[in-house]
């Protein structure tokens, strides 16, 4: 039996097949030989299949290499712990090993790619949030939501932060993450109040204990002396707004600085009004529409972000608004 091979020049030649590869299947008949097509077609063909058809993401694995945090490979979560919390979100100072720096607030830094390892960039807060639940002791979160959501957009490098503040009691915390709308993975983490009662106010004898130091002793009276009185309402929650163009470093009476007049509200009650050194030194009066906050705002809680601001805190009735002298922040 013989097989035979067909080429583009001259007669198919033929080819002898041992006896032992053969087979019972009968010769296919000979097949036509396509139509040559130009190869600069081809070419042509390719390229505008290129360009019109959607190329295909990477795989998520492919952004996973480093081993994330969370179960979702496109996010990362990373958390603060052993944390040292006042209910008004002040720091709690104490001697301790700069490797453990027992922070006050929780802060979630999340970290954001696609599916093609580019950053996510300028995604909105309200798309990135936690949920929260106490797993041990008498935590408390004070004065928030079911969902915490993140403190600004995603910057540049697809980063953004949640910041939990404002805790009472002692125990662990699990927060768990979303990202529009995909549960993202969760950390726990221990958080130690002076506030071990957690009634949401620093007394200097409180009910409970919580070794808030954490050097394993009973002896955070010491911790809470400066913090008497210090509530959950104090503390100054979201995200500081600028709304001003006020000078940060310049002396008071320059250009671009508070005025030294009273700061008030307008007869309506909707506007704040306050006098500036404007950039010509000349003093101006100003009004502004405040971002109202339903509770009373910490002017001594800024030690942490903001060491140099100074603010003053005007109340009308059961809202109040605040001004820095030094930020230009109307929250």
């Amino acid at each position: 039996m013989t097989m035979t091979r067909k080429t583009h020049d001259g007669p198919p030649p033929s080819v002898s097949i041992p006896s032992s590869s053969r087979d019972s299947t009968p010769a296919a008949a000979p097949v036509p030989r396509p139509a040559r097509v130009p190869a600069a077609f081809v070419l042509f063909a390719a390229i505008a299949a290129t360009l019109v058809l959607p190329h295909r993401a990477g795989s998520q694995s492919s952004c996973c290499a480093g081993g994330p945090t969370s179960q979702n490979c496109n996010v990362i979560m990373i958390a603060d712990d052993s944390l040292a919390a006042c209910p008004a979100g002040d720091s709690v100072s104490f001697v301790h090993s700069p490797l453990h720096p027992h922070p006050a607030w929780l802060r979630i830094r999340v970290h954001y790619e696609d599916n093609s390892c580019n950053f996510r960039v300028h995604v909105p807060p309200e798309s990135i949030w936690v949920t929260y639940a106490t797993l041990s002791g008498n935590l408390v979160l004070n004065d928030k939501g079911s969902k915490v959501f993140a403190d600004d957009y995603t910057d540049a490098f697809g980063d953004t932060w949640i910041t939990l503040k404002s805790f009472s009691g002692c125990g662990t915390i699990r927060c768990s993450l979303f990202v529009s709308t995909k549960f993202s993975g969760f950390v726990d983490r221990v958080v130690r109040t002076i506030d071990p009662d957690a009634d949401g106010r620093v007394e200097l004898v409180e009910s409970a204990t919580c070794d808030a130091n954490y050097d394993g002793m009973n002896n955070d009276g010491s911790l809470r002396v400066p913090h008497e009185h210090d509530w959950r309402r104090n503390a100054l929650h979201g995200t500081l707004v600028k709304r001003t163009t006020f000078c940060d470093t310049c002396s008071p009476g320059l250009p671009n600085t508070l005025g030294t007049g009273d700061v008030g509200w307008s007869a309506s009650g909707r506007r704040l009004v306050f006098s500036i050194n404007n950039s010509a030194g000349v003093c101006k009066i100003l009004t502004h529409r405040p971002i109202w906050k339903a509770e009373t705002l910490c002017v001594n809680c800024h030690s942490l972000r903001h060491p140099r601001i100074h603010t003053t805190t005007i109340r009308r009735g059961r809202r109040s608004a605040t001004i820095s002298s030094t930020g230009g922040s109307i929250v």
